[in-house]
């Protein structure tokens, strides 16, 4: 409550300044949402790395990605072309010591790698996506 002293112009002016305040804040949240939401949108769209895809010009070399580790043995590598999973390939573990997630650029053949190089760029590029996807799907 204001001392009786205050004018009346004063105590009107602290109050419209209040208001205004809780409208610019209201739409700056607002227009953050749908630039946030917009930017998930755009997320799904740059998912393909056009680097990887670049390094797979042979018929046996493809991008391959750790997807998990059974029983500290095995390796599954879920093998890509063109960004889209085409085969699975499970190696023994003392042949390539990889982390869950990691991206290689492998060799294989007759169904056995023979090469592998790790993508150290793409493999980053890749957590970041997935990590900014999981901040996507946790807002809606």
């Amino acid at each position: 409550m204001c001392p009786p002293s205050t004018p009346r112009r004063t105590v009107l002016t602290l109050l419209g300044s209040v208001v205004l305040t809780g409208v610019a804040t209201t739409a700056s949240a607002d227009s953050r949402d749908e630039r946030d939401r917009g930017w998930c949108e755009n997320l799904e769209k740059s998912r393909q790395s056009a680097s990887a895809d670049a390094l797979t010009r042979s018929p046996d070399t493809f991008v391959a990605v750790v997807d998990r580790i059974v029983d500290g043995r095995f390796v599954v590598l879920l093998l890509e072309d063109e960004g889209r999973v085409v085969d699975e390939l499970v190696v023994p573990r003392e042949e390539l010591p990889v982390d869950e997630g990691d991206v290689l650029l492998v060799r294989i053949e007759d169904g056995e790698l023979r090469e592998h190089r790790a993508l150290v760029g793409e493999t980053r590029r890749r957590r970041r996506w997935n990590e900014k996807r999981l901040e996507c799907l946790r807002r809606r």
